[in-house]
């Protein structure tokens, strides 16, 4: 992707959810088709995360390259960060953290941004997660098909 690409980017709150942008790759606005599908994926945004999450799972319980990713990202947090600040970060008392399993971050994950790129291979989406923006500015960054089947994984600081 060209560093000159346009964007339009928009910022969204909905019911229940924090506040996240999503972007569209200019070249791909004339596809009303595609950007038709982009908005209805949008409006269904807790059953997206929801698939997501599901596939992050089967990636974690797995022993592929990136359950590496998967891991790194929540280690980074819960390893890196102590005390209140953790506690803070993740919206839970004591208690519900000592009980936390790793794969149970997972969960935990806010969306940032969902976008819909063009890439050498086509169109796709492009989804940043985070923990909790007050605290932490890392990425967990999801590439994946149009039809949210994850193709790659990466963190970014």
């Amino acid at each position: 992707m060209d560093p000159e690409d346009e964007f339009y980017e928009f910022n969204l709150k909905f019911e229940g959810q924090s506040n996240f942008s999503i972007d569209i790759d200019e070249t791909l606005t004339s596809d009303e088709a595609l950007v038709n599908g982009f908005a209805e994926q949008v409006d269904d945004i807790e059953n997206v995360k929801r698939k997501l999450f599901e596939q992050l799972k089967t990636v974690y319980k797995s022993e592929s390259e990136e359950k590496e990713c998967i891991s790194f990202s929540i280690e980074f947090h819960t390893e890196e960060l102590e005390g209140d600040y953790l506690l803070k970060m993740f919206n839970v008392d004591l208690e519900t953290y000592n009980k936390l399993k790793s794969i149970d971050f997972i969960d935990y994950y806010q969306l940032k941004r969902f976008g819909l790129i063009d890439r050498d291979e086509g169109p796709s989406y492009i989804i940043d997660f985070n923990f909790n923006p007050e605290y932490i500015d890392e990425l967990f960054v999801v590439n994946c098909d149009l039809n949210l089947k994850i193709t790659s994984l990466t963190n970014e600081s």
